[in-house]
Formats: structure tokens, sequence, C-alpha cells
């Protein structure tokens, strides 16, 4: 079983009114909802951030001579 904490958040108005209405349409508790939808940002952000890194380490690696390419690409999975 998966271990859990309880947190406060503040909601506007419209964004509770839309959780409480789609949590009745899809028969699903509010903190269901909530945790699928952080889950899902949190992994959006962190792929952004990755993807990201990856392509500045693109655009490094078109300025470096093949001969560094060991050394340079060892230092770019360091900061992944």
């Amino acid at each position: 079983m998966s271990m859990s904490t309880t947190i406060t958040v503040k909601l506007d108005n419209e964004v509770k009114e839309k959780l409480d209405e789609l949590s009745q349409q899809i028969h699903r508790p509010k903190n269901w909802i909530i945790n699928k939808a952080l889950t899902e940002y949190i992994d959006r952000n962190n792929l952004a951030r990755v993807v990201e890194k990856a392509r500045q380490h693109c655009l490094l690696a078109n300025q470096q001579d093949e001969s560094d390419w060991d050394q340079f690409a060892a230092e770019a999975w360091e900061d992944v």
C-alpha cells in the first residue's frame, strides 16, 4: 500500500466548481482527480526539462570537435 499525506490547497472558485462537476461525472473522489492531475503535471514538467537539456546538449555537440565527443557525451549524461 502506498503512503499518502494530507495537504491543504486554495483553489479559485471556478476550478473548485469544475472539480466538483468532474468528480460527479466520472464517479471519482476529488483527491483522486487532483492526485492524477498533479502527477501528470509533474511528469510533463520533468520531461520538458529533460528535452530542453537534450536540446542544449545537441546544440553544444554541434559546436564540438569530433575528437572531444566522448568527453562531451559523458559530461552531458551527468547533467540529465
